[in-house]
């Protein structure tokens, strides 16, 4: 199955997972054999709370849903009940409210509506480059039973370690640091040319679209390329365009 196939039916079925779509839909009636193609692919489904885009938030999702604590359960709720397997995770990635009681009181509603784990961002939705509040998440994890997984200003490995060691989360997660580095967890330091000519090859398998492989490399060649010449890479709008610009600039691509 492409990437983009198995984008689209897993699109879907989150969507009817968690009951965002009519019920009584006529193919509903093929949701068993519909979640048992999805499970196949993915071993859990994230319910992303935390998204504090202006966009995501004026559609009704991300960081809007956490004035709705009642309705992130009941999606919660409504998605273990069509999966009961507990291996199958179910979870939810939220931010801060700046009352950290009401951030307490979504987790307790969350963990009680069957959630396997909650990934707390350190942040509020207003907030952007402030640094993450990573007392409030340990405060989170002190009165939780589920997991508790630390997110927010995480951008190197030790930066991992050490959030974790703050917090005394189950994890960390990470997002920016990992798009501008995804060897980060190897211990590299900045993105190794052998994670861009990988890249390069799952790409070209796959056959992904420009958009995707272009977004990726300007995120992981970020600290390899001088100003000018991110501002040359930024514009291209071909694969063949950037595989001539790495060839020239970084190394030979047969």
């Amino acid at each position: 199955m492409s990437l983009w196939n198995l984008q689209r039916l897993l699109n879907s079925f989150i969507g009817r997972l968690f009951g965002e779509e009519n019920m009584n839909n006529n193919n509903w009636h093929r949701s068993g054999n519909f979640r048992t193609e999805c499970i196949r692919y993915c071993s859990g489904v994230d319910l992303n709370c935390g998204c504090p885009k202006r966009d995501v938030m004026r559609g009704g999702c991300g960081s809007s849903l956490l004035s709705k604590p009642e309705r992130i359960a009941d999606m919660i709720a409504h998605a273990r009940r069509r999966i009961a397997d507990t291996q199958f995770t179910i979870s939810v990635k939220i931010r801060l409210n700046s009352d950290i009681r009401r951030t307490v009181e979504l987790c307790r509603q969350v963990e009680s509506a069957g959630a396997s784990y909650i990934c707390v961002h350190g942040r509020t939705p207003t907030q952007r480059s402030e640094p993450a509040n990573h007392e409030a998440i340990a405060l989170v994890k002190s009165v939780m039973r589920i997991p508790i997984i630390a997110n927010g200003a995480i951008g190197s490995y030790q930066e991992a370690l050490q959030v974790a060691k703050r917090t005394q989360t189950d994890g960390v997660m990470v997002a920016n640091g990992l798009l501008d580095n995804p060897a980060m967890f190897a211990g590299h330091h900045s993105t190794p040319m052998q994670c861009v000519l990988d890249w390069l090859r799952i790409t070209a398998e796959q056959g992904s679209a420009f958009d995707l492989f272009h977004q990726q490399l300007i995120f992981m060649l970020r600290s390899t390329l001088t100003s000018p010449q991110r501002t040359l890479f930024n514009e291209l709008t071909s694969r063949a365009a950037v595989v001539d610009f790495l060839n020239y600039h970084l190394f030979d691509i047969e």
